[in-house]
């Protein structure tokens, strides 16, 4: 038989019926006593076919194969050669929820002592589950993404390594290191994430799937641009967009690439960051991952406004006020950037009362840098109806913040040299444009 090639084995592994089968065969692949247990089965049954054959005389040509529609891979009867294998693959995953579900009732002290004490949690699937619900969550609870994701990490080691592979583990592994990382990031603590990343790094080194891999440049992008490491994070993210692309998997290339763009944008690099959005643009469909399809649309309205081309941008904001909003988060930005618009299309009182929205929307959810960015909106709209009494007002409301903790020495030293030039009537339209481009190129702390 000759060996088959790459897409002779895709085709066979896709037709594969459910995933329980396709868990079985990597470990099959993996494991070796399985390995040869398997191939001891097959060449016994190959022989007991051949028992009965006739040999043709010397020199007798052989017959030719038969005709088959079919890739040239026997059907495969799983259950009968490993059963037990798939078996037990099925029971984990029938059962994931439940324990998932029993875990998450307990109190955060309870939940180690419980899967550490009862091997019925030593489960992969369970693991799986708890690292989508610390994904789920750190947008808005971060503490919680970290103890989710280190639950897993002690479920991962207690689970059965010569029946998943050491592989899969390891990978596992390092995403769940990743969520901690990510939690780490989101709490500000980026020397935390450092080291979490350093532990993924080491665990994701060897694995052979590229969508880990891409996963964890894709995530570890967002520390280095906390860190102002800016060029670092840029590879980083051409690096993922280059492993989706490899794999084809077009959304999650197209999410990479939105995040890419936005973050050339925020450097002020318009003319690098438009094609980035709009590739981005053609991968991502609205209907699966509604989130980043507005997100994206609102990057390349904020794009044209940059650039001056109000009638795209205007286009764009319909295009993200047909798609609606998907999160608080969304929809004041989408009232910000109605108000972007509206100044530059000679709609002043449109735009006044748009920034006002948006600015005490970030600012009652903790937004800082949105609520600032907004403020120095609504201060070049003042400053260019030379509105002063206004402009004044508004630098007395945004003198505390100018002193947060959270503020980059940077961002608040432009910021505080503004609200100095606004008290002595020297602001100008350039210097609420510095403050802007600190604010958005220096990030957050």
């Amino acid at each position: 038989m000759s060996h088959p090639g790459a897409d002779e084995i895709l085709s066979w592994y896709q037709r594969l019926p459910d995933a329980s089968h396709r868990r079985a065969i990597f470990h099959l692949l993996e494991c070796e006593p399985c390995r040869q247990r398997t191939l001891a089965a097959l060449a016994a049954a190959e022989a007991l076919d051949g028992e009965h054959e006739v040999e043709p005389p010397p020199g007798y040509p052989p017959p030719p194969p038969p005709f088959s529609p079919d890739p040239p891979f026997p059907a495969f009867d799983f259950k009968s050669v490993f059963g037990r294998t798939v078996a037990r693959a099925e029971d984990e995953q029938r059962h994931a929820e439940a324990l998932r579900r029993e875990v998450l009732a307990q109190p955060a002290a309870r939940r180690e002592v419980l899967v550490t004490n009862s091997r019925r949690f030593a489960s992969l699937p369970l693991a799986e589950h708890l690292l989508d619900a610390s994904r789920q969550v750190a947008p808005r609870d971060p503490g919680e993404a970290e103890a989710l994701a280190r639950l897993a990490l002690v479920v991962l080691a207690r689970t059965d390594s010569a029946f998943h592979g050491e592989r899969l583990l390891a990978d596992l592994s390092g995403r769940a290191w990743c969520h901690a990382a990510e939690a780490r990031r989101r709490r500000g603590d980026l020397a935390g994430a450092d080291e979490c990343f350093r532990q993924a790094g080491e665990l994701l080194e060897g694995s052979g799937d590229p969508a880990e891999r891409a996963a964890f440049f894709h995530r570890f992008a967002f520390l280095r641009r906390d860190e102002l490491r800016h060029l670092e994070a840029q590879d980083l993210l051409e690096r993922a967009a280059g492993l989706y692309a490899e794999s084809e998997d077009g959304e999650r290339q197209g999410s990479v690439l939105a995040d890419l763009g936005a973050m050339l944008l925020d450097r002020g690099h318009l003319d690098e960051a438009l094609p980035v959005l709009l590739e981005a643009l053609r991968l991502i469909d609205p209907l699966s991952d509604p989130l980043t399809a507005v997100r994206l649309r609102q990057s390349l309205a904020f794009a044209f406004a940059d650039g001056g081309e109000m009638d795209q941008a205007a286009w764009m904001l319909a295009e993200v006020e047909r798609l609606g909003a998907v999160d608080p988060c969304t929809a004041l930005r989408t009232t910000w950037l109605a108000g972007r618009v509206a100044a530059g299309t000679d709609r002043p009182d449109e735009a006044e009362e748009r920034f006002h929205a948006a600015r005490r929307g970030f600012r009652d959810t903790g937004c800082l840098y949105e609520a600032l960015q907004v403020a120095m909106d609504l201060a070049l709209l003042y400053v260019r109806q030379q509105r002063r009494t206004d402009l004044k007002a508004l630098a007395d409301e945004l003198a505390p913040l100018a002193f947060s903790p959270q503020l980059h020495p940077g961002a608040m030293t432009a910021l505080i040299g503004f609200l100095q030039a606004a008290e002595h009537d020297l602001a100008t339209a350039a210097s609420a444009a510095r403050v802007t481009r600190s604010l958005r190129e220096l990030g957050r702390l």
